[in-house]
């Protein structure tokens, strides 16, 4: 199994001052055993994220090393499945039809829409063991799933344990599914940097590039994922493709969407409760105040993409879901949603969805900041935004 970020921060070999494309590459091959990381298309991706948050960002030096071992994770995902698609290069002939992909803003209810949708019989989601790990290792054990499934629970506990706040916004669990970003960190490009660093000059290369290398990588990684457990009508979720729809779109045209709408306020507020608990696992020394306008721009061109896509693109393949509407009743919301998808609920699915919302917990930790916390106000929010759901 890949070592975790956590014991890579301790190993004196990756400690580093600033953050460098080459030194990461020659740390990541040392302990994998290969040099190879396919194509070098993510090499602009990873130089931008690289160079903004060696300019643009303060991180306590804790941060920095915790930043260069999840990089180098990353990397190692590539040499893993550079190797795996070499020695499987039929991976590529397997269909993905007509996905589900649940998109909109961050902070909407996304989390416990996927899980009931992944939770319908007919469905196949993509679980967090499985976005770890992406392929069987080479000379892995008979019970190497199970064994994946057992270290990436305990990577979960240990970040909880380190990380509470970040932890009760966004639980996770090994064999919940995960969001899609996961799979984009691998190309190393994905707002999800956007959201986790202060990093204005990552922004500004991200919502100039096109994603199209990106996005076939993305297709290549649930190839390889479903070779080994297969199944039909995926289910994904990732907010961060909203930045760039037209480009996931162009990959899976035969797609459905699915917005959640949420009022813009209480959505940026939630947004920047999220930026702050991700800064403060990263180590990023900013104020609260920044993260407000930063989060804001960040929403504002978000909101003007979904706007454009949601004029183009056919009107049977978007879903919206009202937030309010949802929480009040998720499992109605989920009847709506899958009579559209054209697998309405049975008897399985709904005793399926009941047990995914028992196990829903409402947040334990009661913030007490305000939209003045992080240097907003509401008419800054709904001047803003394009669409106010």
């Amino acid at each position: 199994m890949q070592r975790l970020a956590v014991d890579l921060v301790s190993d004196a070999s990756l400690r580093m001052q600033m953050l460098d494309r080459a030194s990461l590459l020659q740390f990541a091959g040392r302990h994998i055993g290969s040099n190879e990381f396919g194509a070098t298309d993510f090499y602009p991706a990873l130089d931008a994220l690289l160079s903004a948050i060696n300019s643009d960002t303060r991180l306590t030096h804790a941060g920095l090393q915790r930043t260069a071992a999840s990089l180098v994770l990353d990397l190692q995902r590539r040499a893993i499945l550079y190797r795996f698609h070499g020695n499987h290069p039929h991976i590529t002939s397997i269909e993905i039809s007509k996905p589900t992909i649940i998109a909109g803003f961050p902070r909407t209810g996304t989390t416990l829409l996927h899980r009931l949708l992944a939770s319908h019989p007919a469905h196949r989601a993509i679980r967090l063991w499985e976005l770890r790990v992406l392929v069987m290792p080479r000379n892995a054990l008979p019970n190497w799933q199970q064994s994946a499934i057992d270290e990436t629970q305990r990577i979960v506990e240990r970040m909880a344990a380190a990380f509470p706040a970040l932890a009760d916004m966004h639980p996770v669990a090994a064999l919940e599914p995960d969001e899609c970003n996961r799979l984009m960190r691998n190309s190393f490009a994905t707002m999800f940097h956007g959201l986790s660093f202060y990093v204005p000059g990552y922004v500004n290369w991200l919502l100039q590039h096109s994603m199209q290398h990106e996005h076939a990588y993305h297709r290549l990684q649930l190839q390889a994922i479903l070779s080994q457990r297969p199944g039909k009508h995926l289910i994904l979720k990732d907010p961060c493709h909203s930045w760039h729809l037209d480009a996931i779109a162009g990959e899976y045209s035969d797609a459905t969407f699915i917005f959640v709408n949420r009022d813009s306020t209480d959505n940026a507020l939630s947004l920047c409760r999220l930026c702050r608990a991700l800064w403060s696992a990263n180590g990023v020394e900013e104020s609260a105040e920044k993260i407000g306008p930063y989060v804001l721009n960040l929403m504002k061109a978000a909101a003007q993409r979904m706007q454009v896509f949601r004029e183009s693109y056919p009107d049977e393949r978007i879903i919206e879901v009202d937030y309010r509407e949802f929480v009040r009743s998720p499992i109605g919301g989920l009847e709506r949603i899958c009579r559209r998808l054209g697998r309405p609920l049975n008897d399985a699915a709904i005793q399926n969805a009941h047990r995914v919302t028992a196990r829903t917990h409402a947040r334990r930790i009661r913030p007490e900041d305000s939209l003045a916390t992080y240097g907003l106000t509401e008419d800054d929010v709904r001047s803003a935004l394009v669409r106010d759901g």
